[in-house]
């Protein structure tokens, strides 16, 4: 895995100028006007729409005509964001391309430390899988991604979130075989913010309690050596349940989990355990591109 940026020096920002905006917009400033975070704020123009819209168009007129008014928001933004103090500038291009990979390769050019997305999945939609670009972004992305699912009703929008300082108290979902760069991450992810952190194990197929509570004991002396307040649970019980019930009994502000990189088609389908705590989970889920 290529060198991670120290923990939240430069969020990307994506934004699809939908209803979830302001309210991204707003988290964003949060986290960057408590960490010295510096926001890059990035529109993609979705190429199916362009196909989709162009007939009857010139093509050569259309496309920067879109550019044109998507960098105008965009600076509107930015315009709003500095007059509250807040480090931000904005992607100087307005890709025109299938919006979760250039989220993903923006993020690689620009040396983004996380990239910060909102889901727009609706009741049952959630659940699903595949598809929207959220997803796609946690599913593809090689930096760690800061998931936060957002709600409506009727026409007001909002992120659930507890608390606007999401690494608060973190529950780290922990798996055996989650990398070494995985928790170094988060030690540096928690002496920056001065979180606490709860790992927590599920037990899986003939592993006993204990076994599991020892497996855990090394993981987090490492977290508590370095200064971070830490404590670990061993629940028995489907994953993803157990996780999201374990994350709203302990007030946690955020779930910490990893995924893993692949190429190909079966390993870029999410796995159930994490494919449901993106649709049940009422707080912002960190994920970490395992490799």
């Amino acid at each position: 895995m290529k060198h991670l940026q120290e923990p939240l020096s430069r969020l990307l920002v994506p934004l699809d100028f939908s209803r979830v905006t302001d309210p991204l917009l707003n988290l964003a400033g949060e986290i960057s006007l408590k960490y010295n975070t510096e926001v890059v704020l990035l529109h993609v123009i979705e190429e199916g729409i362009v196909d989709h819209i162009m007939a009857g168009y010139n093509i050569s007129e259309l496309v920067p005509k879109l550019e044109k008014e998507a960098l105008k928001r965009l600076k509107d933004y930015e315009k709003k964001l500095s007059s509250k103090n807040v480090k931000v500038s904005v992607y100087p291009e307005v890709p025109v391309a299938d919006p979760a990979a250039a989220i993903v390769s923006v993020a690689e050019e620009v040396g983004a430390s996380e990239i910060l997305i909102a889901s727009k999945g609706w009741g049952w939609k959630r659940f699903l899988p595949w598809g929207s670009t959220s997803r796609l972004v946690v599913k593809t992305s090689t930096r760690p991604v800061i998931y936060v699912r957002a709600t409506r009703s009727g026409d007001k929008v909002r992120l659930l979130y507890k608390d606007p300082d999401i690494f608060k108290n973190i529950l780290y979902a922990r798996k055996s075989s989650h990398p070494k760069e995985m928790l170094d991450y988060l030690i540096r992810l928690q002496r920056k913010t001065h979180g606490r952190v709860t790992v927590i194990r599920i037990p899986e197929g003939s592993e006993t309690t204990e076994s599991v509570s020892k497996e855990l004991e090394p993981v987090t002396n490492e977290i508590s050596y370095a200064g971070i307040e830490v404590e670990r649970l061993v629940i028995r019980g489907n994953v993803a349940e157990e996780i999201v019930k374990a994350a709203e009994a302990i007030g946690s502000t955020a779930i910490y989990t990893g995924r893993t990189v692949s190429q190909s088609l079966s390993e870029l389908i999410l796995g159930s355990s994490l494919g449901k705590i993106l649709g049940m989970t009422k707080v912002p889920i960190i994920v970490f591109p395992e490799q």
